[in-house]
């Protein structure tokens, strides 16, 4: 069967650059039918992929770069995000640490999902973090005071912020939102309480590690 291959630049290039990079996707990636693209603000010959074969469904994220009307590289994650669909990516700064950094999050069929930091050298991704983060799922098997609830992230997920906790002129990453308890039969939220997740650069290894002092509205 024919496919019909929807294109959908979010930033503004130029007639003659989305062509060429969206014939070379294109070539390159038979089964989609759509691509979400997105520069990175440092460097706009870098550009966040997102493969689309089914909206919110079955989605891929790469990264490429491209200028000069070549495709210089198509990025090597060492650990990919694995869920099913691409919540959102950006770039982010990270204090006290040299080269380029992005998030990701993803989401499964389900609705459940984590958080990826990794650093890009070159054409290769580096994971540096990865937690679960994402929880829209609505489990039905809970009973708590005689009620079915779920327990879910309020809006489906946590949300990143990167800020130096121990004043050591490194950034560090706290994840926070709120927990639902949702009371499926009622359908009212009957519990909501403030939650994060806190992670620590740790030098000597050059990754982050949760800290688990800080962890507030998570059972172990």
């Amino acid at each position: 069967m024919k496919h019909t291959f929807i294109i959908i630049f979010l930033v503004s290039f130029s007639g003659l650059q989305a062509q060429g990079l969206k014939e070379l996707i294109l070539k390159q990636n038979e089964g989609i039918i759509e691509v979400e693209i997105h520069p990175f603000q440092s460097d706009s010959s870098i550009c966040f992929v997102n493969l689309i074969a089914e909206k919110d469904w079955w989605e891929e994220l790469t990264i490429v770069k491209y200028q000069n009307k070549e495709l210089e590289w198509e990025v090597n994650f060492d650990k990919k995000p694995i869920a099913q669909s691409i919540l959102s990516f950006r770039e982010v700064k990270m204090n006290g640490l040299q080269g380029l950094f992005f998030e990701v999050f993803d989401q499964t069929h389900q609705g459940n999902g984590s958080y990826y930091l990794y650093q890009l050298d070159g054409s290769k991704a580096k994971l540096l973090l990865s937690t679960q983060a994402v929880d829209a799922h609505i489990e039905l098997d809970v009973s708590k005071n005689n009620s079915i609830y779920s327990q879910i992230f309020k809006d489906g997920q946590l949300f990143s912020e990167y800020i130096d906790l121990n004043d050591d002129q490194i950034g560090d990453v706290v994840l926070k939102g709120f927990t639902q308890m949702v009371d499926e039969e009622k359908g009212i939220v009957i519990e909501e309480y403030f939650t994060q997740k806190v992670f620590l650069f740790d030098k000597k290894n050059a990754h982050f590690i949760e800290d688990k002092r800080q962890i507030k509205g998570i059972d172990d």
